[in-house]
């Protein structure tokens, strides 16, 4: 499996030996999964590293933020960025992640989400994309100028982000999903790929 990490899960999984983020790093060190970041996302963590509020979580470690790079660092594999960051969110990092999701194909299945999830999701999708024209902009509905990877569109469900591309055949139009992601933490939370025929 892969995943993008944000600055936020890799200071987290550094710095407190539980959580959520520390067993992604540890999935990581076991050979699970795979957690990509872009230069500039490496470079942001490196920097957070140094704010004051974790040089004190650093001491009573008794490590430094080069030891801390040394120990995260091997198990990070290192995003050759593609895509342009797209402004489908209004935090500069977010976009940043959304990229990297996508150069990285860091996708996962619908079934990741709970099941109440995936009833509202697969029910906007249904109502955005399948039963109107997914290419018609609405409130909630848009083009992504400049396009993200191969996404073109973007939904908003409820807190879900979603950026799919539309293939129009001569039987049908195909709405294919790249990422769904919570839309405060785009991409580094969980994701999906699919493809809706309406």
């Amino acid at each position: 499996m892969k995943i993008v990490a944000d600055t936020n899960i890799l200071v987290s999984a550094a710095l407190w030996g539980y959580g959520q983020p520390r067993r992604i790093l540890e999935l990581a060190i076991e050979g699970k999964l795979k957690i990509g970041v872009s230069r500039a996302l490496y470079d942001e963590f490196c920097s957070v590293l140094t704010y004051h509020k974790f040089k004190t979580r650093m001491r009573k470690e008794r490590a430094t933020v080069r030891d801390v790079k040394a120990h995260v660092s091997p198990f990070l594999t290192f995003i050759r960025r593609t895509s342009a960051p797209p402004s489908a969110c209004n935090n500069v990092s977010d976009n940043e992640v959304l990229a990297c999701a996508i150069d990285f194909k860091a996708f996962r299945h619908l079934s990741f989400f709970r099941a109440f999830e995936q009833r509202i999701i697969d029910d906007g999708l249904t109502g955005h994309l399948i039963e109107n024209a997914p290419a018609d902009r609405t409130r909630h509905k848009h083009e992504l100028e400049p396009p993200v990877g191969e996404a073109t569109h973007q939904v908003e469900i409820r807190k879900w982000r979603v950026l799919y591309w539309i293939e129009e055949t001569k039987k049908a139009t195909i709405s294919k999903i790249l990422v769904i992601s919570e839309s405060r933490h785009v991409a580094s939370r969980r994701g999906a790929s699919a493809e809706l025929v309406r």
